[in-house]
């Protein structure tokens, strides 16, 4: 249930935006990917079940949490409400996916950019699948998790 949790509740093992990167560090195995310095932000690889996320960090707390789908483009992921089953990955189209999140009475707000991007904001968790268009369908290509009034209120903190 590792996506159901990143997605509707914006956790990742239990972890979310604001937590101390320690805590993390404790129980899983964070590789870091670029150290922090000044205001430009640490980056880390969590592994989770085989499946790697991408940690945000500035002064050691977690400011964002990132899944590329692009990484794996034929593997399904499981999304879970209460009784209905979501599979979703890099071939998953923005129509599919807002099909399923209002069948779930999952609040959240889609916008449309232009012809080739759009989002889905789900409201919850804060979290934007973000969606463009290749061939004839806008597809899923990441998750994202970031808060800005976070990592600027910590930059500007001594």
């Amino acid at each position: 249930m590792i996506f159901s949790e990143y997605i509707f509740n914006g956790k990742l093992l239990d972890n979310v935006v604001g937590d101390d990167v320690d805590l993390v560090k404790e129980n899983s195995r964070l590789d870091i990917i670029q150290e922090e310095e000044g205001d430009i932000p640490g980056l880390y690889r969590l592994s989770c079940n085989g499946n790697y996320f991408q940690i945000t960090t500035i002064k050691n707390r977690i400011v964002g949490i990132e899944f590329d789908f692009e990484y794996d483009t034929e593997k399904k992921y499981l999304l879970r409400d209460k009784e209905l089953d979501f599979y979703i990955g890099y071939t998953t189209t923005y129509e599919d996916c807002i099909e399923f999140l209002t069948t779930c009475n999952v609040n959240f707000k889609a916008t449309d950019f232009d012809e080739n991007n759009s989002q889905i904001l789900i409201i919850k968790s804060n979290l934007i699948l973000r969606f463009y268009k290749q061939s004839k369908n806008k597809t899923l290509f990441k998750a994202s998790i970031f808060n800005l009034e976070l990592y600027n209120s910590l930059i500007n903190t001594n």
